[in-house]
């Protein structure tokens, strides 16, 4: 999913005429190298080709979802569309998780419970209202193409708060990967602060 970072870029690039730098590109490259070793780490790329397609098509989606909140008017709320993006799915996703899931489906209602709530909760008004919030805001403000690299932090800090909240343990090629994310997002930050403008 985090592949929409580059996506991003791309589009940005072709729609708004953002260009990254040779040093900037390679940076972003140093990133998705530490997405691979995570990603390996967590056997993602073992048999699984129609998930693997699946999953990019929904990262490209991300990448224009990323730039039509370039385009949000800076003057109006994003709230009510904040609203919407949390609503609407939510109904297809009940009826295919129905249709596919439906003994589970039926399971999940009857042990509800505060925990559930809680959760929901979480997902949809922290992670779903304020989370998106802040990322819309900084992506209307800001260039897409400089926000959306901070995306690629989020498999490192999954494996780090596994980690500390669930003792899991740390794996050689997820230090690695942690630390190429963090090595070529300090580096895009140097690249476009001291690149020549234009």
């Amino acid at each position: 999913m985090e592949s929409q970072a580059f996506f991003t870029v791309i589009l940005a690039a072709i729609f708004f005429g953002h260009r990254l730098r040779f040093l900037q590109m390679a940076a972003l490259f140093l990133c998705f190298s530490g997405i691979v070793f995570i990603g390996q780490d967590m056997g993602l790329y073992g048999g699984h080709r129609e998930a693997l397609v699946l999953l990019l098509i929904s990262a490209f989606l991300w990448a224009v979802n990323n730039l039509q909140m370039a385009c949000f008017p800076k003057k109006e709320s994003f709230l009510g569309a904040l609203a919407w993006i949390n609503f609407l799915p939510a109904l297809p996703l009940l009826g295919v998780s129905y249709v596919y899931e439906k003994t589970c489906f039926i399971s999940a209602l009857e042990h509800f419970s505060f925990m559930h709530a809680g959760l929901i909760f979480f997902v949809s008004f922290v992670n779903g209202i304020l989370g998106l919030g802040v990322w819309f805001y900084l992506l209307n403000h800001n260039k897409p193409a400089q926000v959306a690299p901070f995306a690629l932090l989020s498999p490192f800090v999954a494996v780090l708060s596994g980690a500390l909240l669930f003792e899991e343990s740390f794996t050689q090629a997820s230090m690695i990967g942690g630390a190429l994310i963090i090595a070529g997002l300090v580096a895009l930050q140097v690249f476009r602060r001291f690149s020549p403008r234009g």
